[in-house]
């Protein structure tokens, strides 16, 4: 039971002797444990004890003071227990802001960070909860549930290469058991990764893992439930794994992997049918490969669809029997008479073998029987060799319609585009088709000649096309409007492109998209030196969309193209200032601050920037290349800037920007030859038509006292330079001034 009169407020005014000795007491049993003291045998003692007298008067001081840092930790202390006692109860938010102000104080507490971060994840303060898990993990390497937290985490954000290292760390922790359950996990985790960034032989190693877990083969013991989860789980099934396995040509374990699906009852019997009949194509053992396909044919599977039968050619092929391919597929078409994917398959194998009445009887009849689409594009091959437009187009139109076979629709797209003359009969014919008072196209004819007329760039045809599709399908004019400006913005027909973003603009259907088209007609506008007119573009924009940075950025390429540079510079710090806590806009802006810089040739600056970011991600290949080429174009860090440029160059081996860097930097350590090899490599790139690209190219053939390629180079680097939609005319004479001097 309480006593009353101790919770009631104690007077301001002196204190009486019969309650001193009692606050003495209560003071020295809160009091830091270095206070030691004799207690009073009983309370009452103490109340009547006349030898207590204390002066109140005069400071409490303690015999051992405590250094700042200890004052902190006892704050810190302090805090700490507040907010597990908020904690409790239930105060959570309240906790979370005490937890934080514990670690505030002390940065360096283990003991914080580990009730702080759960609690700030189980409160959705995910970034908060990051942010301090990081900073646990810089104290703790070696808390492994902490990493694989991390690594969850960062698989949400898709953030994957960052998930990677984290699940990495934590299994190279010396507090995780190698034997466990969680090491399992995170090979899993690992091996899933790995496998979605392409890095299929890691894949494969942190497979083979829970494969041998999973068999009983390794160190690893798994009991039932786990291995019940695990082979429930499609990204650790046994027909998953052997699929990594083969790829990463581990074929003893595929093989295995394979076999123990075909013995498993999960999973489709055709898959796992499949499967082995491919590994053992695979392998060299393609008799077995085709005994599995035959017992899938007999048994009229059709999980795999076509797979299966591409398959089956291959393996005839490779016995050299692929006489026995439409035989044998007649066969099973014969007795699986409503098996669609195998008569199609059939169809074309009488397309290639040039009996196409067979192949448009069979066709025909499956499409009335199924009503499924898939045929028409196995139609549109025939009368593509029959060299008869309309039909093709149609057969085209109504296999898009289907959009199921959309990889076979374009590779007969592609096909159409390589013959010229029966593109161009095609567009012929559907231009008729959308004029006059019988129009006889519809909507998916006339977005395939509208792509088929893109890929000719015949800017009129495109135009009726186009036109013609938001007559008929007025719904997908926003996709229209888009796709039209765009190609014109393309094509560099930027007055073109103004008008179509600019009637989107008017379309008050189209109210929606208002903001987009905006953003594009202030390119359109910029583009032709309408500088103001594109501001004003793009500042409505922002006021449709204020909380969007895209319109902002926008805005500063627009004062970056018209060469105000301290205006977008601004802008960009405006952005930086609201986005504190985003690292991409963040990182965004610097990179397009440091751009700016080198644009106005002050290279120290952009380099300067460059530095600053690099620090937050030190293998990010974009800036490691405009950082190395900096150091290259002005001569100094010339090794260094070699091994950051090979960083970029070995995320993206074909990048004509990163080969270029590098044969730059090359060029500057005199190795010239060499340089050419790279620098060659990216003008020949598809989006190597760079001047500075060639400008390079010539100034290393000159060293190599080549003239002649030296002059090719420089007079390509001159045509690319006036093509520009602002062409720098000071580039433009040094390069002529070159041509000359080589003359």
């Amino acid at each position: 039971m309480f006593q009353k009169n101790l919770l009631q407020p104690i007077n301001a005014g002196r204190l009486t002797n019969k309650f001193k000795p009692l606050i003495v007491l209560l003071l020295l049993s809160v009091s830091s444990s270095s206070f030691l003291f004799a207690a009073p045998k009983s309370l009452d003692d103490a109340i009547h004890d006349k030898s207590v007298e204390l002066d109140f008067s005069i400071p409490f001081e303690p015999i051992n003071k405590r250094d700042k840092k200890t004052e902190m930790k006892v704050e810190a202390l302090s805090f700490f227990m507040t907010a597990r006692l908020k904690k409790t109860r239930n105060d959570f938010l309240g906790a979370l802001a005490d937890y934080e102000k514990a670690v505030e104080i002390d940065p360096n507490s283990l003991a914080i960070y580990s009730e702080l971060i759960p609690l700030a994840f189980a409160l959705n303060r995910i970034d908060q909860a990051v942010k301090y898990a990081l900073k646990a993990i810089e104290l703790d390497p070696n808390d492994h549930r902490l990493l694989q937290k991390l690594g969850l985490h960062m698989i949400k954000k898709q953030k994957y290469s960052d998930a990677i290292k984290f699940f990495e760390k934590a299994l190279q922790s010396n507090q995780l058991k190698k034997n466990s359950i969680t090491t399992i996990s995170i090979h899993r985790d690992l091996a899933v990764l790995y496998a979605a960034t392409g890095a299929i032989n890691k894949s494969a190693e942190a497979y083979e893992v829970v494969f041998k877990a999973l068999d009983g083969s390794g160190d690893i013991k798994l009991d039932y439930h786990t291995k019940s989860r695990l082979l429930s789980d499609p990204q650790t099934s046994y027909e998953r794994m052997g699929q990594v396995f083969l790829l990463a040509k581990k074929t003893d374990l595929a093989i295995k992997a394979f076999e123990y699906a075909a013995k498993s009852s999960k999973g489709k019997p055709g898959n796992k049918i499949i499967n082995l009949a491919n590994i053992y194509y695979e392998t060299g053992k393609p008799e077995k490969a085709l005994k599995e396909l035959d017992s899938y044919l007999d048994r009229k599977l059709t999980s795999r669809g076509r797979f299966a039968y591409e398959l089956l050619t291959k393996v005839l092929v490779k016995l050299k029997k692929e006489n026995e391919l439409i035989p044998k597929l007649e066969k099973a078409a014969s007795v699986d008479t409503r098996n669609y994917d195998l008569a199609y398959f059939l169809a074309d194998q009488y397309v290639k073998a040039n009996k196409l009445d067979d192949a448009k009887k069979l066709i025909e009849e499956t499409l009335s029987s199924s009503g499924k689409s898939e045929g028409h594009i196995s139609l549109a091959s025939i009368y593509r060799l029959q060299k008869k437009p309309w039909e093709l187009l149609d057969s085209m139109a109504k296999s898009f319609k289907g959009a199921r076979q959309l990889e076979r629709l374009e590779n007969e797209l592609k096909l159409v585009q390589d013959d010229k003359e029966l593109l161009q009969s095609i567009l012929t014919v559907g231009l008729k088709k959308i004029s006059g008072d019988k129009q006889e196209a519809d909507f998916e004819h006339a977005i395939l000649l509208a792509k088929l007329a893109v890929s000719l760039k015949k800017s009129d045809a495109v135009k009726k096309f186009y036109r013609y599709c938001l007559k008929v399908r007025r719904k997908n004019a926003t996709t229209i409007f888009n796709e039209l400006g765009q190609y014109f913005l393309d094509e560099k027909l930027y007055s073109d492109a103004e008008k179509v973003f600019q009637e989107a603009i008017d379309d008050s259907a189209l109210s929606n998209g208002k903001p987009h088209f905006l953003f594009q007609v202030s390119q359109a506008k910029e583009l032709q030196g309408k500088t103001e007119e594109a501001l004003t573009a793009i500042q409505q924009a922002k006021l449709l969309r204020p909380n969007n940075p895209v319109y902002s950025f926008q805005e500063s390429w627009i004062y970056s193209h018209g060469k105000q540079w301290d205006q977008a510079i601004k802008i960009l710090e405006t952005i930086i200032s609201a986005h504190t806590d985003k690292k991409l806009i963040v990182r965004r802006c610097k990179l397009s601050i440091s751009n700016i810089y080198v644009q106005k040739g002050d290279m120290p600056k952009g380099e300067k920037v460059l530095e600053e970011v690099i620090k937050d991600d030190p293998n990010d290949p974009g800036v490691n290349n405009d950082l190395g080429y900096l150091y290259a174009d002005q001569g100094k860090n010339l090794e260094k800037a070699k091994t950051m440029i090979k960083i970029a160059i070995d995320s993206d081996p074909e990048n004509p920007a990163y080969l270029d860097s590098m044969g730059w930097v090359l060029y500057r350590l005199g190795d010239f030859k060499e340089a050419v090899v790279f620098l060659k490599k990216a003008s020949e790139h598809p989006n190597g038509g760079d001047s500075t690209i060639f400008d390079h190219l010539g100034d290393c053939y000159i060293k190599l006292k080549n003239k002649t390629e030296a002059s090719k180079a420089w007079n390509s680097a001159i045509q690319h330079a006036r093509k520009q939609s602002d062409p720098d005319q000071d580039k433009i004479q040094k390069i002529q001034a070159k041509i000359d001097s080589n003359k």
